[in-house]
């Protein structure tokens, strides 16, 4: 496992798992509001419809919320993503979007 990158940990400790607004804007203009898997076009949001940001190097191995490392999925391929990255290398359920992190030496 990669180490966390020090640019999403908060400064107490916790992980910034949300993507700050201004880079999710710019990664669905650059994507023109598009799944760069299937093609569809969307509008940002938690729907089955909508196109979200997608972390091609997840926080948890060494991924950042940079424009290099996000780009825009429907809920249909973000999904099948999520199940492809679960299968390949599966996660403990753990929340480990807030637990605080150990040294990092």
């Amino acid at each position: 496992m990669r180490k966390i990158s020090s640019k999403v940990i908060r400064p107490n400790g916790l992980i910034e798992s949300r993507i700050p607004p201004a880079t999710r804007k710019a990664v669905y203009e650059r994507d023109d509001f598009t799944c760069k898997d299937c093609g569809t076009k969307g509008k940002p949001g938690r729907t089955k419809e909508s196109i979200q940001a997608y972390h091609l190097v997840p926080l948890r191995e060494g991924g950042e919320h940079t424009l290099e490392n996000l780009i825009t999925v429907c809920y249909t391929c973000r999904k099948r993503r999520d199940d492809e990255r679960r299968k390949a290398k599966p996660v403990s359920r753990s929340s480990f979007r807030w637990r605080k992190l150990k040294d990092q030496k």
